[in-house]
């Protein structure tokens, strides 16, 4: 019964996950962070302008880094109610989550989710 909570957390959070359009965060940092490098080693910028960048894009970072800190939270948080929902039948699928054998079973059940998710949205 542990392993039909765990599959319906799993489902939870890839939809979840598909949903939330996180590539589209990854691909901001990396334009920032390729600005911020083009910017401080340009030899036109004084100092003054350089401090000025470096605070505004560290501003940006730091915005991408709370948002990225909240999607992992809304990831984990169908694990989290699940296992309380459960826990009042001694079940815990946290523990079996951490485990080498359900981390290995997660795994596999994700990547055959997507595929076969993947396979009928097309």
């Amino acid at each position: 019964m542990n392993w039909f909570f765990l599959l319906l957390s799993l489902i939870v959070s890839l939809e979840i996950l598909s949903r939330i359009k996180i590539y589209k965060n990854f691909n901001r940092v990396k334009n920032i962070f390729s600005n911020l490098i083009s910017s401080l080693s340009d030899k036109k910028n004084s100092d003054a302008e350089k401090q000025q960048i470096l605070f505004k894009f560290s501003l940006e970072i730091f915005k991408a880094s709370v948002e990225f800190l909240l999607f992992f939270t809304i990831l984990v948080i169908p694990f989290f109610i699940i296992n309380y929902l459960i826990s009042f039948y001694n079940y815990n699928i946290l523990k079996l989550f951490l485990s080498l054998h359900g981390s290995i079973l997660s795994l596999l059940f994700s990547i055959i989710y997507i595929y076969i998710r993947n396979k009928f949205a097309d």
